[in-house]
């Protein structure tokens, strides 16, 4: 997710220079969210960039689109956890960083725990984020532990196979 965001502000940072004498900043920050907006992979709902100003304003969001507009800066979550004001906090670190909360996850219809790291875009006093919910982590993590499971089974059936072959020979 870290590698995701650095790439968005990297496309930023790249465009904007590019375009910073040809356009107006608001044409700009307009062209740039329609570029984010068709770069999502629409197959997976939690796989989405969010951006918030830096006073907690959604700019871009294209899973709570009904949030785009609002002032969610005093937004706590159900552990009466601050989330955006902590994503934008941690945001405007050097390396940017990383905030655990509750937020509602989208294919399952109600709140789950999430990770996201954020990082800013001084330039336009943004708030680039994008996070993972911690069951999509234990999933891949069992899927792991299953494919590495089956792999030990495997390597013993041909080492017992091969042991037996090797003692009638």
């Amino acid at each position: 997710i870290k590698n995701d965001v650095v790439s968005v502000i990297n496309f930023i940072k790249y465009y904007n220079q590019t375009n910073k004498n040809l356009k107006t900043k608001e044409q700009i920050q307009k062209e740039v969210l329609a570029a984010l907006n068709e770069m999502r992979k629409l197959d997976n709902v939690n796989d989405y960039i969010f951006i918030y100003n830096f006073d907690g304003t959604s700019i871009h969001n294209p899973i709570a689109k009904n949030n785009i507009g609002k002032n969610l800066f005093e937004y706590k979550d159900e552990e009466g956890k601050s989330v955006v004001k902590d994503l934008i906090d941690v945001s405007k670190r050097y390396l940017g960083g990383e905030v655990e909360y509750i937020w509602f996850k989208p294919d399952i219809t109600t709140n789950a725990k999430k990770i996201s790291y954020a990082k800013s875009y001084d330039e336009w006093e943004w708030t680039i984020g994008k996070g993972v919910y911690l069951n999509e982590i234990d999933k891949l993590v069992n899927d792991k532990v299953d494919e590495f499971n089956q792999r030990i089974s495997n390597s013993t059936l041909q080492i017992i196979s091969l042991t037996i072959m090797l003692v009638l020979y």
